[in-house]
């Protein structure tokens, strides 16, 4: 069964069976994260399919990594794995879809199998054992191994004779209705699972519901910042608050900044310092990851033109070290196309609201400088570990959100995206306040860092309490204006 244009194993002899023990991350696959070095990178990493069958060795699934080096930076790692593990699905499939003997095109099988799951089958689908999937996660696996196909009948020269099955389902529903029983990419199976009631259109958006957008209980923020964050058996001195600081400021930034879970991750040490308008607040510059523009001090020792870059300044004063956004996984941090206030030297400002947590910040700052484990000039980034052998090393993303779950439960509440307990619902609070504000759509694009207009509208959304009391208002004004109706024409009728 052809997977485009690379060749999947023949079909398995009948006196075999699917009996080989399941790997990683399939049964005939593993996705490892391992090196694979390159003239101009040759401590590059990166996630390697490895594939095989009954009567194989596992071997490199070369085709995907010549993917990897086309698509380049634009295909970060998280995206990587994915896609890797979608092409190691996909061969799994073909390996059993070949051996069942089924005659249904393998483009119609494979996504109903990825919606409906394999373990209430029978035979060589059933060893499968994929669990059943929402028509929306299958959508947006479908949707990245699509990229990889494309990609592979154009590097071939041949391309694939109908719309991809995530395009609009208008063009979908006519190549059903065209070709109904030809094998056509996905586009036959979408239009058939929408027929079924499990429709995953790609152009057809979600719309944003109350889930998505709880916000962080602002009347619980300061116990969550001095009660939540304080560090087991502390005593504060004098000096000392006895608080993880390291903590705090990241939330001060998402509660107070707006900033997306991720983006505390970034900041160096030099991106810092005070307001030029308010001596008593902080201004912190959050720059892109690898074209921001490096530190003063590393500035005036270039000796060719042009402004020294992040990834360079990385890579040339520490050690070759890499942006958080193309690190290894743990150390990994993302970085969504934000607006930048400053193109040119490739940064944003943070906007504080109220103002009151920039005086807090630089407070907190002062004193996180004097208490901050020594980095041993290892790196320039300003959130550390200080305990275990990770002390002084860049502070994780999963360490602050295990720590963010624990100050959580610490003041009694329960951790879960609908409550508006995670460190995402902070970004929502900030929106929340900048609308009850009645800030301008425009100040509010700014201060979000959206590119789009568009993308405020999660943010600024009022609550179902808000809303709740906003009717309950209208109604109560509804009848106070109809009572004074009545009452102005009782007294015509009375003269």
């Amino acid at each position: 069964m052809p997977l485009i244009c690379t060749p999947l194993p023949e079909p398995l002899p009948a006196t075999q069976n699917l009996s080989e023990p399941a790997a990683e991350s399939g049964r005939f696959h593993h996705v490892k994260y391992e090196n694979t070095p390159s003239p101009l990178e040759p401590h590059r990493l990166r996630y390697v399919l490895w594939t095989w069958d009954e009567r194989s060795k596992p071997t490199r699934f070369e085709p995907l990594l010549r993917y990897f080096e086309h698509l380049g930076r634009s295909c970060p790692l998280e995206r990587q794995r994915r896609v890797a593990s979608m092409v190691g699905l996909l061969w799994d499939f073909g390996l059993a879809h070949s051996r069942s003997g089924s005659t249904e095109s393998i483009w119609t099988a494979f996504p109903e199998a990825l919606v409906g799951g394999t373990e209430h089958l029978e035979g060589p689908m059933g060893r499968l054992r994929w669990p059943p999937a929402s028509p929306r996660s299958a959508h947006a696996r479908l949707a990245v191994l699509d990229g990889f196909l494309r990609w592979m009948a154009d590097a071939s020269g041949s391309r694939p004779t109908a719309v991809p099955w995530f395009d609009r389902a208008l063009a979908a529903r006519r190549a059903a209705h065209r070709a109904k029983h030809a094998a056509v990419p996905f586009s036959t199976a979408s239009a058939v699972a929408h027929e079924r009631g499990r429709a995953f259109s790609a152009n057809h958006r979600r719309q944003a519901t109350e889930a998505d957008a709880v916000a962080f209980d602002e009347g619980k923020i300061d116990e969550l910042l001095t009660v939540g964050f304080r560090r087991r058996g502390a005593r504060p001195e004098e000096g000392d608050l006895g608080l993880d600081l390291c903590d705090v400021l990241i939330t001060v930034l998402l509660h107070g900044g707006g900033l997306r879970s991720c983006e505390p991750f970034h900041i160096f040490m030099d991106d810092v310092g005070v307001d030029p308008t308010d001596p008593d607040c902080a201004e912190v510059r959050l720059y892109h990851p690898e074209i921001g523009r490096a530190p003063a001090h590393a500035q005036g020792l270039r000796r060719r033109r042009g402004a020294v870059q992040r990834e360079e300044y990385l890579r040339e004063w520490h050690g070759g070290r890499t942006p958080r956004t193309l690190a290894a996984p743990g150390q990994r941090a993302g970085w969504k196309n934000l607006r930048l206030d400053r193109p040119a030297e490739g940064y944003s400002v943070v906007r504080w609201f109220p103002k009151k947590w920039g005086r807090v910040f630089l407070r907190l700052f002062d004193l996180y400088r004097t208490q901050r484990p020594d980095d041993k000039g290892r790196h320039p980034f300003l959130f550390v570990s200080d305990h275990g052998p990770q002390r002084g090393m860049p502070y994780t993303l999963q360490s602050y959100r295990q720590a963010h779950a624990l100050a959580v439960r610490r003041i009694g509440l329960v951790v879960a995206k609908a409550l508006g307990t995670t460190p995402h619902a902070h970004r929502h609070a900030y929106g929340r306040r900048l609308a009850a504000a009645g800030a301008p759509r425009g100040a509010v694009q700014v201060a979000l860092h959206h590119v789009s207009p568009e993308s405020q509208g999660v943010y600024t959304q009022p609550s179902l309490e808000q809303v709740a009391d906003d009717l309950a208002a209208a109604e109560q004004r509804g009848v106070l204006q109809r009572g004074r109706a009545a009452l102005k024409k009782l007294g015509r009728g009375g003269t």
